[in-house]
């Protein structure tokens, strides 16, 4: 997906007159609740517009994501030619609303197997979330390759043994998952 977090919490800054680095902090006190699915949408918007001080109907912060994030069709398209001869998961902390629009954007269909958060219950970079994936998708650490946009979760997947790139655009990408996987073989 292109969606980039930070553009939002600048704008609600600007539009709400409350520090980015304070929105930034309020969020990420709620996302693991969310994201798991322990509180509802309505909740965490609450929560947050109380803890920062500014009215819900200013947040939008669902409909912000719906109305800013992409699919990477470039990338979808590589990934889509390595199906078939590799297991492709994709493996995401999210939101249900979330998830629905991006498995519209993503289309269900490109991958194996989808571990949403919301419904497994556990998130990156938690250890038993890719213990969980690993086990349902029924490869051993050093068989999988792993890749996502955060040094957290890449560190994490790093230290179970997991083979793990770090995204930082398509071209990258590109030439480290072909070179890991002639690796792994």
């Amino acid at each position: 997906m292109d969606y980039n977090e930070s553009v939002y919490y600048k704008e609600l800054s600007s539009k709400c007159g409350v520090p980015e680095k304070t929105i930034f902090e309020t969020f990420n006190k709620y996302y693991n609740e969310i994201f798991t699915s322990k509180i509802s949408q309505r909740e965490f918007i609450k929560r947050v517009s109380n803890d920062i001080g500014i009215k819900c109907k200013n947040l939008s912060f669902e409909d912000y994501f719906i109305k800013t994030a992409r699919a990477n069709s470039g990338l979808i398209k590589f990934i889509k030619k390595l199906r078939g001869r590799y297991k492709i998961a994709l493996f995401t902390n999210v939101s249900r609303k979330r998830y629905n629009h991006s498995m519209y954007l993503l289309k269900k269909d490109t991958f194996d197997y989808v571990f949403a958060s919301c419904f497994t219950k556990l998130k990156k970079p938690d250890i038993d979330a890719y213990e969980y994936v690993l086990r349902k998708c029924k490869v051993k650490p050093n068989e999988a390759l792993f890749i996502d946009d955060l040094r957290a979760n890449v560190a994490q997947a790093r230290m179970l043994g997991l083979n793990a790139i770090l995204f930082k655009d398509n071209e990258q990408i590109k030439k480290e998952i072909s070179k890991t996987l002639m690796e792994i073989g």
